[in-house]
């Protein structure tokens, strides 16, 4: 049987005084007062008990959450067996936000509820832990079991709508050049020539080969898999401030806005996260963002490699337009961006000064600035408090870093 409430308690121990007094003075009345009121206490209990079935949770968060906005969560509890009570809570566990407590009533043979969370951080948060608790009309008995549920709720960046694809002074990355998206092969045939020995026959032309009479080989050149590469340093390095204002959100914002940008622009663009474990997702249409968004809800700042380091590893890199955005430039990244920025990439970097949320000196940001526009890489530099729409249009010019280090 379901466990009694104290109001339950209270009722037993009323009716045993009930019929301790009615023994002692002979009042038949009490008698039959005391066992109703113990009666109804088990009655409840029993009521707790049978009412407490095995129940399939089904949790539903209507349309896409951005950070900052209030959400609903609609929960909906389906009977394996029997009849749903009238009546039910379901007391949910959502991650930093805490208990909530969805009132439930029987609708079609199921229990139907809802209940509301508070503005949450950007973020991919786990729904579990959530329990079914049953109750009888006068609160006297309580029973409460597990529901096996786990859901996840993503809460996606609030990003910023860019006019111009990634106005960050390049011809390439805010003018009229073009590329074709479907230069996506990762090599192009350059041209054939003759065969050296100890080179593999798995190159060999053989067309070329029998017109000629004699072994040729296929010369190939690298090209680049997309367009367009975001790259979004979550090193945790370049973390300061408290979510949702701190660097790194503003980092996320940033690489979001310009990816998305990119891909409305109908460029091929690849987003790659330079945290704990690389990740990369690839848009080539607004059909293909979500899985884009997904990474940009669940990113956290946990990488342990500085950005130079991770940015020498693998062809993640490889594409015609490279950004990268990132809290924590310094001298050894400048000088591994400059290595990127060769004669068939266009590079640009934009530098989230993080000194606005911790007070630091921004120093090397300005010397590794220098050093970028030194190599042709052009700079953008947000600091706390800027509004992205209108610093996204505002790359930081040579004269200014020059300023700066005066």
């Amino acid at each position: 049987m379901g466990p009694l409430t104290r109001r339950g308690w209270l009722v037993i121990a009323a009716a045993l005084c009930l019929y301790v007094v009615s023994s002692a003075f002979g009042i038949r009345e009490g008698f039959v007062l005391a066992v109703g009121l113990a009666l109804a206490a088990l009655l409840a209990a029993l009521y707790a008990w049978l009412a407490t079935r095995p129940m399939d949770l089904v949790r539903t968060v209507p349309g896409e959450h951005r950070e900052g906005d209030p959400l609903s969560v609609q929960v909906e509890l389906r009977p394996t067996s029997g009849v749903a009570p009238p009546r039910a809570l379901v007391v949910d566990d959502v991650a930093q936000a805490g208990e909530r407590q969805a009132p439930c009533r029987r609708r079609g043979g199921r229990l139907v509820g809802a209940y509301r969370v508070g503005a949450m951080p950007r973020g991919r948060y786990v729904l579990e832990g959530a329990r079914l608790r049953v109750e009888d009309p006068f609160g006297l008995a309580r029973a409460e079991q597990p529901l096996a549920r786990r859901d996840v709720l993503l809460v996606y960046p609030r990003l910023t709508h860019i006019a111009r694809p990634v106005a960050l002074g390049l011809g390439a990355l805010g003018g009229s050049r073009r590329f074709l998206v479907s230069r996506v092969s990762g090599a192009d045939l350059h041209g054939v020539r003759d065969w050296q020995p100890g080179e593999s026959l798995r190159q060999v032309h053989w067309k070329t080969t029998a017109r000629r009479g004699r072994l040729m080989v296929k010369e190939l050149e690298d090209s680049p898999r997309e367009a367009a590469v975001v790259v979004l340093d979550a090193s945790a390095a370049g973390e300061a401030g408290q979510p949702p204002d701190s660097s790194f959100e503003q980092c996320v914002r940033v690489a979001g806005s310009l990816a998305h940008a990119l891909v409305l622009a109908g460029e091929r663009t690849a987003l790659v996260a330079l945290g704990a474990a690389r990740q990369r997702r690839v848009a080539s249409s607004p059909a293909d963002w979500p899985a884009m968004l997904e990474l940009l809800a669940s990113v956290r700042p946990d990488g342990t490699r500085p950005l130079a380091a991770a940015l020498g590893d693998g062809s993640d890199f490889d594409a015609l337009r490279l950004v990268i955005v990132t809290a924590d430039l310094g001298p050894a990244a400048a000088a591994r961006i400059a290595a990127l920025a060769g004669a068939r990439r266009e590079a640009a970097v934009v530098w989230i000064d993080r000194s606005g949320w911790d007070g630091g000196d921004s120093g090397a940001g300005e010397a590794a600035t220098a050093r970028c526009l030194r190599a042709g890489v052009p700079v953008l530099r947000v600091r706390r408090g800027d509004d992205l729409t209108a610093a996204l249009g505002a790359p930081v010019r040579a004269q200014e870093a020059a300023r700066a280090l005066a």
